[in-house]
């Protein structure tokens, strides 16, 4: 999201450094895109500027669209007051048309809390819930697990 705030940014700014970090030690095929990577969803002809996307296979690209990607394995948003329903709500839609899509990671910003949608029975429905201090953010698609206390390193939650 362009003009964000600073939760925000440092949201996604670790996540895309633990995504990275970790994916590398684990020599994973898979790598890490932040929001100046576009996204393209067929369904819909939309094009979207997801916070971060995880890619595992070699990088598709849209037949109109050569710069735009149209296979992440992993989508992350972090979320805000104004985009918090857009995300789970219209985004979500156009996100779940896209066929490798397995997981769905919403992350709050005001909140230690990350919901993650994950693909079961072809549909990207069954929710897992992160918000405890010590827990761990669990990608099963990658094989990764990310401590929340990384994620949120340097958040600053308003009282």
């Amino acid at each position: 999201m362009a003009g964000g705030t600073i939760n925000h940014s440092r949201i996604s700014t670790n996540m895309i450094g633990q995504l990275d970090a970790k994916l590398l030690s684990a020599n994973s095929k898979c790598l890490p895109y932040n929001s100046d990577a576009r996204l393209y969803v067929a369904v819909g002809n939309r094009i979207f500027f997801a916070d971060v996307m995880v890619v595992c296979k070699e990088v598709e690209r849209a037949e109109a669209e050569k710069e735009s990607i149209t296979n992440p394995t992993v989508i992350v948003e972090v979320l805000s007051e104004s985009t918090e329903s857009y995300d789970r709500g219209d985004k979500f839609y156009f996100y779940r048309q896209i066929p490798s899509l397995i997981e769905y990671v919403l992350i709050a910003q005001d909140k230690k809390q990350i919901d993650v949608f994950v693909k079961g029975d072809g549909e990207l429905r069954n929710i897992k819930r992160f918000d405890a201090n010590d827990e761990l953010l669990q990608l099963e698609s990658i094989n990764i697990d990310i401590p929340l206390n990384a994620i949120y390193r340097n958040v600053v939650f308003e009282v």
